[in-house]
């Protein structure tokens, strides 16, 4: 991707979401709880826009919409994921913190397989 285009905003926008995610798990307030979780949200939502455009441009054209459509599946199992990690967490371990610390880890990973792009 562009040195000074697309890159910078997939990485950044997923650092900005594991930042507040942190912060969210330790906030003492609900209400910096719950600016942290719309600043995640901004996180998470600066990042979709970028991948698509991204992968469209680098996916061959005569199977383009069949990788699309990948790209939405997987999204859709990631968030079927962070649903059955929140009740695991929150059910074993009874803390929301823990499930807000640990999703927010998950972003960790993305940085690292990001950096091969």
């Amino acid at each position: 991707s562009d040195k000074y285009g697309r890159r910078p905003g997939f990485v950044w926008s997923v650092i900005v979401a594991i930042i507040a995610g942190f912060c969210s798990a330790f906030s003492h307030t609900a209400v910096f709880l719950g600016i942290c979780r719309i600043v995640v949200g901004f996180g998470i939502g600066g990042n979709a826009p970028v991948a698509f455009t991204l992968f469209s441009e680098i996916i061959p054209v005569h199977n383009r919409g069949f990788h699309m459509i990948l790209i939405d599946a997987f999204a859709m199992m990631g968030m079927l994921f962070s649903c059955a990690f929140a009740y695991l967490a929150l059910s074993r371990w009874k803390s929301w913190r823990a499930f807000c610390l640990l999703s927010s880890t998950f972003g960790l990973f993305v940085i690292a397989l990001r950096k091969h792009l």
